[in-house]
Order: structure tokens, then sequence, then C-alpha cells
């Protein structure tokens, strides 16, 4: 054979090399493929699997196989994954019959490409439907053929021979009811002919072959035989195999049939012993002996098992009812046992069975072997009867730690297989968990109050242990950092709280014992807000301890009350957003109950009836409140009211002129930022709203200022213009000075001294730099002396501008002499000498001085009676009171006589010198020599 293929492989080579098969498919030189059938009968589905050679060309993309003769299949496509190429599924299988010689073609779309050199395996599985020829031989053979993608050929391989033997009954099943060793049962047979399976009325005959221990009846009924719903026309025990029938079909059943064999109940067959069996069955015409599926032949066993937990959840003290019935045959007499299986998981340590089990409600007697719990039945017990076995919570037996499905076994002496049924414990948990708030509004910083009650088996410790509350999604948490006196357990603040995304762990503030009513409150410090968006919310508890949440009630979250405000009128009435009519306001709301509202930093009260916003800036506060006590959020609104025009002060304003000098500026300030215009020009304003600005009048021009506010308001002021050019005069009360002089020398013995300014027109006077106030027309300068020369500059302007100024300067002295002379007109003070208006002179033995003259030295005040010729001194705290013409004298009210009445000569008032000096509390002396008075005051 290796020969023939050196041969092949030679010739080729030169043929090709001389350009002679140029035209000519490629030769393949790999091995041929092997072919395995299972099953190898005729005209059954059979899985192919066609492996043992390699491509011998590159990018195939295509495979086609060729079976031969009367090979069928069942599908035109095949099931995507029952045709395998290298182990991948192929993208498509389509078979197709080539009429012309009887053979199939099955054509596979490969999902990988093969290469030269690859392995290659095709399997067809039985899903895919192709079908063993009906013919039985040993010399079929399949042809591979190599395509591109493109569907261009490549190449072909053939495969070695395969066998197909004659055909056989399918697809034996087997059904038994019950499936329990030693009773009798229902047996059903069913199978498919094959492709020489017909059989005949009467003649067609089905073997079956029992498993070994099966035992039949003495008699066999055919009336308890049914194939396809008919009588069997005969069933015979074979004489060669003592676990084998012989069945007769009574109709013909033909090729390719399903068939159904009923041995009833009554009929009796009793199973043989437990475990796995088969039966095996063959037919006259087929006669290979093909196997049933596997089947179970079961011990006895309960039926009917259920159990019922009194406590099903972890590491609690549970109790247990157990139910079943015995078996068709577990009869079970007294005294015999019933076996409970609790597995290593339930804890059966501390189990006291005493008193504490039941058997269809009779105490019985129980014991413990490891983890089954043995029961002595009390009395007997037939087949098929109820069963239930119930053991007390106080028995002591313990559910797992662990929540999960665990497996209970039963079974008794009699019905000894063991039959489980699953049981669920589940976590021990908290219950009853219900959740208030104290606002059920969007976004709302919230309070809640949750309740629950802890499970049955687990303590919470202390400091240890935590109550973990998870928020549902939507929950705001804006505090990152909660403090822990928000949150109270039982009334006590936490130990500690832990937060982590929407969980709050609380550490609890005492022990906590199981089946506790346990009260959670958290309180707006902690800064948890509603969801933004209305729905249903709610949280989910545990603890530690107890670590499976419990989901509350949900509490409905709804959208806060809103706040309305209407204005009247509804825009501001002035510029700028500014109202100059005062707005009354209107609250509301649509989705509360009630308003509440403040202006600036007021209280809040309940808004009732509507009210107006006064002149000024103003903030208006306002929220709603609804039906569950939500109060929705505070909307402020600004408000600017403004009805009072702007007042405009301009400076140098007399009797209606505006008094120019030569600079020609008029100034002044407004009481507020307005525009503001003088003679038509807009003026700028500085920020400390004065103004100004340099204009073109002359003398008796107008002068229009107008001015308007942010809000429109409006003033107009309309003056006229004065020019004034001349300075205005000073002048000074009680002061003797000299006409036009402008330094002004005076003394005294006061530490504090007032000067009095006149001015020849309205003004403004300084002293030394300080603008001095002034009552009428006098300005009054008061101020302390130093010892020494004190000199007081006075400059004065007039409302044009105009500047005069005159020096003052006032000697305070500790010791004032004054000195004068009879007939003289001058006199001395200290060491200035001052002009008298008229000279002192002698009238008995009294020497007469002008009034005016001692009352300035002693720098005292004088005030004159013109009806009365009342004159009235003041001086340290003294009032002195003389009358022209009269003796009588007044000092603080204590009456003095005169030597010689005070008199006017000349129009000059003159006074006794010696009275009003003493009077003073100075010294006086006479030189009679000189005719000198001295006067000495000390102070």
């Amino acid at each position: 054979m290796r020969k023939v293929w050196v041969l092949l492989i030679v010739l080729s080579l030169v043929l090709n090399a001389f350009g002679i098969i140029s035209s000519i498919k490629a030769v393949s030189i790999a091995p041929p493929f092997n072919v395995e059938v299972d099953p190898i009968n005729g005209g059954v589905i059979a899985q192919y699997r066609i492996y043992g050679s390699y491509s011998d060309y590159d990018n195939v993309g295509m495979l086609k196989l060729y079976f031969r003769d009367d090979t069928r299949f069942k599908f035109d496509s095949a099931p995507y994954g029952s045709v395998l190429v290298n182990g991948e599924p192929v993208k498509g299988a389509q078979f197709k019959l080539i009429t012309s010689d009887n053979s199939v073609e099955l054509s596979l779309y490969l999902s990988k490409l093969i290469n030269k050199g690859d392995n290659v395996e095709i399997l067809i599985k039985k899903e895919a439907g192709l079908v063993n020829p009906i013919t039985p031989a040993t010399c079929y053979k399949v042809r591979v053929v190599y395509l591109t993608t493109n569907g261009a050929e490549l190449g072909a391989t053939l495969s070695n021979s395969y066998r197909i033997t004659v055909s056989s009954v399918q697809d034996v099943v087997v059904n038994v009811d019950p499936a329990v060793r030693g009773m009798n049962a229902l047996y059903v047979v069913r199978f498919l002919t094959g492709a020489k399976g017909a059989l005949r009325a009467n003649e067609g005959e089905i073997r079956i072959k029992f498993p070994e221990g099966t035992a039949f009846p003495q008699i066999l009924t055919r009336t308890n035989v049914k194939i396809n719903g008919y009588e069997a026309s005969g069933v015979y025990r074979s004489a060669d195999n003592p676990f084998m029938l012989r069945v007769y079909a009574p109709i013909d059943i033909p090729a390719y049939y399903p068939v159904m064999i009923e041995f009833s109940e009554k009929f009796g067959i009793r199973n043989p012993s437990s475990g796995v069996k088969k039966i095996s069955l063959s037919t006259s015409v087929e006669e290979t002996w093909i196997d049933s599926d596997p089947f179970i032949i079961y011990d006895p066993q309960v039926q009917n098992l259920s159990i019922n937990l009194s406590r099903d959840f972890t590491g609690a003290n549970s109790g247990f009812e157990i139910n079943f019935s015995t078996s068709p045959v577990g009869n079970l007499p007294k005294g015999k046992y019933i076996y409970i299986d609790f597995g290593q998981d339930f804890s059966l340590n501390n189990v006291n069975l005493q008193g504490f089990v039941t058997v269809n409600g009779m105490t019985a007697n129980a014991s413990v072997n490891g983890s089954v719990i043995i029961v002595e039945n009390q009395f007997d017990l037939s087949a098929l009867q109820n069963v239930s076995v119930v053991i007390n919570e106080n028995a002591g037996i313990v559910n797992p730690i662990n929540n999960g499905v665990y497996k209970i076994y039963c079974w008794t002496d009699t019905d000894n297989y063991k039959v489980s049924v699953p049981v669920t414990i589940n976590e021990s948990t908290i219950s009853e968990v219900v959740l208030k708030t104290k606002n059920t509004g969007i976004l709302s910083i919230n309070e809640f109050n949750i309740s629950f009650k802890t499970g049955p088996v687990k303590m919470l410790q202390k400091g240890k242990d935590t109550i973990n509350i998870t928020f549902d999604s939507g929950f705001v948490f804006s505090n990152e950092n909660m403090p822990k006196d928000a949150f109270k357990v039982n009334n006590l603040e936490v130990e500690n709280v832990a937060v982590n995304d929407k969980t709050i762990f609380l550490y609890i503030p005492q022990d906590i014992s199981p089946k506790t009513q346990v009260e959670v409150n958290i309180l707006s410090l902690a800064g948890i807000k509603n969801p933004a968006n209305q729905g249903e919310y709610g949280v989910t508890v545990s603890t530690s301890q107890e670590t499976k949440g419990v989901s509350s009630n949900k509490i409905k979250i709804i959208p806060l009350p809103v706040v309305e405000f209407t204005f009247n009128p509804s825009l501001p009435d002035g510029m700028n957003g500014i109202y100059r009519t005062p707005p009354e306001v209107t609250l509301s709301t649509s989705n509360g109950v009630k308003v509440f509202y403040k202006i600036d930093d007021g209280e809040f009260k309940e808004f009732e009836k509507s009210f107006k916003v006064l002149e000024g800036k103003h903030t208006v506060f306002a929220y709603a409140v609804d039906a569950l006590g939500n109060q929705g959020e505070i909307i402020e609104k600004k408000v600017i009211v403004d009805n009072t025009p702007p007042a405009i002060n301009i400076d140098s304003v007399s009797l209606g002129k505006v008094i120019f000098g030569a600079a020609k500026v008029v100034s002044g300030y407004v009481s507020e930022p307005c525009t503001l215009k003088v003679n038509n020009k807009v003026l700028d304003l500085n920020d400390d709203l004065k103004f100004s600005v340099p204009i073109d009048v002359k003398d008796g021009d107008p002068v229009i200022v107008w001015a308007r506010d942010l809000a429109g308001n409006q003033t107009t002021i309309l003056l006229t213009a004065k020019i004034d050019e001349t300075p205005p005069e000073i002048s000074f009360v009680d002061l003797n000075t000299k006409l036009n002089s402008s330094v002004i020398q005076t003394e005294t013995t006061d530490e504090n001294f007032t000067l009095k300014i006149n001015l020849s027109e309205s003004g403004k006077v300084f002293v030394n730099g300080i603008e001095v106030p002034h009552n009428s027309n006098t300005y009054i300068y008061s101020t302390h002396l130093a010892d020494g020369d004190n000199v007081f500059v006075v400059d004065a302007y007039d409302l044009a501008g105009n500047k005069s100024s005159k020096t003052v300067v006032v000697k305070k002295v500790n010791e004032k002499i004054i000195k004068l002379q009879i007939g003289s007109k001058e006199a001395i003070t200290s060491s200035t000498t001052v002009l008298l208006e008229q000279s002192p002179f002698i009238e008995n033995g009294t020497t007469l001085v002008p009034l005016r003259f001692i009352a300035e030295a002693f720098g005292s005040t004088v005030n004159y009676n013109e009806a009365l010729k009342l004159i009235t001194i003041e001086f340290a705290n003294k009032i002195i009171q003389v009358q022209v013409n009269s003796t009588i004298a007044l000092i603080n009210n204590s009456v003095y006589r005169l030597t010689v009445a005070p008199k006017i000569v000349q129009g000059f008032t003159f006074v006794p010198l010696r009275f009003i000096a003493e009077a003073f509390g100075a010294n006086v002396s006479w030189d009679a020599a000189t005719k000198t008075i001295t006067i000495t005051y000390k102070p």
C-alpha cells in the first residue's frame, strides 16, 4: 500500500513539472479517514466520528461529505452544535439527497479555516439526524471533499470502510411504579421498531429480559398486558431464561414505529432487589438485544414526608412535626422504631426527650444516637398509614447557627430506605420595623423615629454591637461627620457613630436583650435630607448580631408646600426695579394650609391679611406649611420702596440766591445717588454724594438745579445767581478792639475762654482751621487757655467764598492789674494800654468808671435792660445788678447800698468802681498824688 502512495506522489510531481496536470485538482496524499458509527445497526439514527487524517490544503472553509447508498437524514439543516469540526461547531450543516446515485451530501460551513497539515476530525452527533443505511454491509465509506469558502474544490480524501449491521429496535425505556423492592408494580416498556422491524399481528414476537430476581406470577394473564392499547395475543415464559417473557403483538406494527407495552400491577410482576436495573429487548425480526435506559428499584421508604419547624431561624430551640405515610409494605409493629436523622448541623448535645415526643398523639419513648433520634412505635402501624411524630421545643434541639437549606432524613425498621426532606433555616432577624418621620417634604432636613424588636436569640452588648440603618437610595446625607448627640437609642445618646455610604452604624449605649423593643431617634442635627423626588421610601434595619436587613414601612415623600407672592402693583412702578408706591403684598399657597412671614429681622408670624412694604430697602421672608407639618423652603423677596424725592443742598445760598465769588463754582450735596443737572449740565457725584462744578453765570442769571433718584423721584430748585467779590467783615463781641485792626490782644486770668464772632454777612468761620458753629449770626468758639499768649487765627468766608482774617492773642495771667487815672481816657490792663470812651471821674468821693471797660477788663458778661435801666453783670458765679440813678444794688440777690448811684454821662454808663471791683473780688488802692486807681485781681 505504501508503494502505491509513493508512486502516486512521484507521478503527480512529474506531471506537474511538465505542466500536464495544470488544470487537474491536486491529488491528496493524506491518509484515509477512520469512521466510527454508534450504534451500527441499520436504519437507526447514529453518531459518526470521522477522524485520523489531515488536510493537504490551505484556506479550507468548507467540507462536503458523501455517504453511500441508502443513508438518510431527518433534517435538511442539522441543528447548530450537532456537527463539530476539530471541536468547533460549524456555522451551518446542510443535508442533500443525490438522486443519481442515491447518496447523501452533507455540506459543512466551517467556523475556523483549515490549513495544510492540520488534523481533521468531524463529529456528527445523533442530534444531527443522520440515519444509518438499512442494508447490512462492511464496505461503507465516506468521501470528504475540501473546498474554499467560496466553494472552489481543492481536493478529496476517502475513508476506510465501516460496518453497518442488521437493524434493531431503538430507544428502549422502562417505567416502574412503584419502584420499590419486593412490590408488585406496573411496568411500562417503550421502544421504536427498526428499519426491518415490522411485526405481523399474532406472529410478531417481542422478547423482554427482566433483571435477575424479578418474579412473575404462576399464571400469566394476557388480558393484563396491552400493546399500544390492545390486549396482547399471548404472553409466555422463556424456557431458556426464567427472567424473560415473550409477548405477541395483537396488531400489525410497521417499521420505525413506536411501541408501548403495559404490564399492569394486576399482572403480578414483583420487583427485584434494590439497585440500578435495566431490561433488554429484541423482536422476532430484529433479534439484536438492545438494553433499556437504567432505572432504579428502591428499598421500601416512607411516603409523603414533610417536616414543620416551630422556629425556623438560626440558633433557636425548635420543635418539629414529622409527618409521613408508611409504604405499601411498610407495616410497622408496636415496639419497632422510627428514625429521624438531623445531621451534624443541628445540635442534639443537650437534648432531653423524656415526655417531649409523641407518635400520633401518644407519648413515646425516644433516645439519641449521634445525630439520630430513635422513637419507639407505641402501636401497630399498617401499610399506607399516616404517621405524625412531634418533638416539643423543650426537648432542646437547636437549629444550625448558619442560615441555609438542610436535609432531615426519616425511615423505619420496615421502610428502611432513608428519605430526606429539605428544611430552610432562616437567619435570626429583628422584626416589627416601623419608620416615622417629622416631615415628608422633598429635600427637607428630617427627623426619624425607628422602632423594632430584636430577635429571639441574640443579645446586643453595650459599646460593642451596633444597630445598622440603611436609608433607601435618594436620601441625602448633607453632614459628612454626623455628631453622636444626633442619635439616641432608647432615649440614651449612642456611644459612637460611623457612616458608610447610606448606612449608619450606631454603637449602642446599653445592653439589649432578645425580644426587646428598641427605639432609635435621629435628630435634625444629623443633617439627613429627604429624597429630591417624590415617591415612597424607607429604611432597612439590622444589627451586628442579626445581620439580615429588615425593611420598614414606606413613607410617602411629597413636594414641599410652596408660598406664592402677589404684589400690587404687580411690578415696580419706579425705575430700576424700585417701587415708588408702597406695594401691597399678599401671600398664598397652592399645596399648603398656612403661610408664615417676616420683614427684615423681625419674627415670623402667620399671614392673615395683605400688608404694605414701607419706604426703604427691605427683605420679605415667607414659607408655607402643609397639613402634615412639612415646612416649605423659605422664599425671600427683595423690595425697595422710594417715594421721597432726592434732597438737594446747595452751598452759598441765601434768600433764593446762589452767591458766587470770582470762581463761579456751584457746590453742595444730595441725599442719595441720583442724576444731577445744573442749568441742564449733568454733574458727576463723588462717592460722598457731594458735587462741585464751575458754571458760566452773570449776576441775576437763573440757576436751575434738577435731580432724579434711582426710583425716578425728581426735585427741581430754581435759584438766582448773585456775584459777590467783597470779603465779609469780622467783629468780636465783648472784646475791646480797634477798628480795622488785624491783630487783637487781650488778657485774662480765666482758664477757659470764649470767643464770640460776628460776620457782616452769612458765611462760615474757622478758628485755627476748625469750623465754628453759630447761633443766629454769632459764631462762638470756646477753648481752654494755656499760660501766656494763646493765638487764635480767625478766618471767615462768605457764601461767595470771599475770605477775611483776623488774629486774636489772649494772654492768660495769674494776677490781673488794672490802672486808671482820674480825667484820663487811657487805662492799663496788665501791660496793655486801652483807650476808654470816657474818662473816669470822682463824685462825692466815689470814683465812677465806664461800665463797658470794667466789665471787659474782668471778662464779665453785661446785659442792659433799657426799659428799667437795669444793668446785670455776670462774673465768676456772681450776678451783680445795679440800676441807673439808684443806690440800691444786688449781689446774688443780697441787697447793698451804694454811696453814689450809677449814671449815664454823654451816652455812656458809669458805675462805682470800688463797689464793682470789690464785688468781683479785687483789691482797690488809691494814689492821691497822681489820682491813680490800681485794681489787683487774683482768681
